[in-house]
């Protein structure tokens, strides 16, 4: 992603709490984003200072820093530099991950975005864009959580699993590029012994098997979408 100089004029005036620093090479942008922010659950979007207040309506601050290399094929790193996060995984006792934030030696780093996503948006990706259709409505999600215990849209799966679902929602929009990631991902997961036979020794892939991600229920209705992303998959002959 670039940084241009009409998005810092843009961000200065529109998200005046946040400062820019040049560091070792990088383009650093940290402090207070502040938003307002609604979900709007009849089409799935996120509408950015809403004329109208409803129990959708989210006001809130959050500390950041964002590193930006200034490549146009770079995906730039985020972090909620407060802790804010951590404490509230800490505050459920849920795994830090299920709010899309690493502990150790990640500390704070966010995944913004799905596992595959990262490929189609970083390419055109504008720094407004990153703030409002990526990082707000990710620190929207994650206040809506904080209040109510739940989140409006689904979450993708730990590992590979993910990959695998996000695979499935982008449709038509893969790209060879996609593709070939996905493939390498598969290959190199620890979860690829027990997906191989179905994948590239044609093995009959049902519905009515057990989940491959939690070993319950039938996978088609206990992770119905990585069962459709494993379908896809075949599908598109990616093996």
């Amino acid at each position: 992603m670039k940084l241009l100089p009409e998005d810092v004029t843009w961000a200065l005036k529109n998200y005046f709490g946040l400062i820019f620093a040049i560091e070792e090479e990088k383009i650093i942008v940290r402090g207070k984003l502040s938003f307002t922010a609604k979900y709007d659950e009849t089409n799935g979007n996120y509408i950015v200072n809403p004329s109208e207040i409803d129990n959708f309506v989210v006001s809130d601050v959050y500390e950041i820093e964002i590193r930006i290399t200034n490549t146009a094929k770079e995906y730039p790193v985020v972090k909620e530099v407060g802790g804010r996060l951590l404490k509230l995984a800490q505050s459920q006792k849920i795994d830090s991950r299920n709010l899309h934030v690493y502990s150790g030696s990640l500390e704070n780093i966010l995944c913004t975005v799905g596992p595959v996503d990262h490929i189609l948006v970083t390419e055109n990706l504008s720094f407004q864009d990153l703030i409002e259709r990526i990082l707000v409505p990710f620190f929207y999600d994650s206040s809506y959580y904080e209040k109510y215990g739940k989140r409006l849209r689904p979450d993708y799966s730990h590992e590979i699993w993910g990959v695998i679902e996000n695979y499935f929602d982008l449709g038509s929009l893969s790209t060879q590029e996609i593709k070939a990631f996905v493939k390498d991902k598969l290959i190199g997961s620890k979860q690829w012994p027990s997906i191989k036979k179905y994948l590239v020794d044609n093995q009959p892939l049902r519905g009515h098997l057990s989940c491959f991600v939690c070993g319950g229920d039938r996978i088609r209705s206990c992770h119905s979408r990585v069962f459709r992303g494993l379908v896809k998959i075949k599908y598109d002959s990616i093996f």
